[in-house]
């Protein structure tokens, strides 16, 4: 899903996904958005009521890392 996302936004074809790309952060900074990913994974996270995190599939909670790192850093601008 990633490679057809950034081949349609990017106008380009033929880009391949590689595990650990040092040119992914780049890409998704550039094509992605931030604000409609933490929305997804907060819908997510809403669709379980255990509290046994390993049976979520998808749901990652990395977003709550990333607001927390968001509200640091604007506490301290």
């Amino acid at each position: 899903m990633i490679e057809a996302e950034i081949n349609k936004f990017s106008g380009k074809k033929g880009f391949k996904y590689l595990k650990n790309s040092k040119e992914m952060f780049l890409l998704l900074e550039k094509y992605g958005n931030q604000e409609f990913a933490i929305e997804n994974a907060q819908k997510l996270e809403l669709l379980y009521s255990d509290r046994s995190y390993s049976n979520h599939n998808p749901c990652t909670k990395v977003h709550r890392l990333i607001l927390e790192l968001q509200e640091l850093k604007n506490k301290h601008l």
